[in-house]
């Protein structure tokens, strides 16, 4: 694939276009098996690379968006991993506050609690 600019016409605009090129050479030979002639062929390919250019841009996008989901992904989990630990504190917190016994497990609470710092 060979890349060869075009000038444009003025009325188009004048200046170069980007083009893309893919050149094939076919041996024609003879009946010795000798090259007679070279046909050379020239085929555009300009829209087959600026389509591949635009397919790589939405990969690289795409790969962006993906490692940013991933990312969100891993914060909700840590942030319901936290709730679900303050939610278990607090149900805690309510038994201990309701109990009237000691116990190990309400035994942080009570040191917590304003109650007991004001009486300490």
């Amino acid at each position: 694939m060979q890349k060869y600019d075009l000038r444009r016409p003025e009325p188009e605009g004048s200046g170069f276009e980007v083009r893309h090129w893919s050149p094939v050479n076919s041996p024609v030979l003879d009946d010795l098996r000798r090259v007679r002639y070279i046909i050379h062929r020239v085929d555009d390919v300009t829209e087959f690379v600026r389509l591949r250019e635009r397919g790589d841009e939405q990969e690289a996008i795409t790969a962006e968006l993906r490692t940013q989901a991933e990312g969100t992904e891993a914060e909700i989990v840590n942030r319901s991993q936290e709730l679900q630990a303050a939610d278990a504190e607090m149900r805690k917190a309510g038994r201990c506050s309701r109990s009237r016994t000691w116990s190990p497990t309400c035994a942080w609470w009570r040191r917590s609690s304003p109650a007991a710092r004001a009486s300490a």
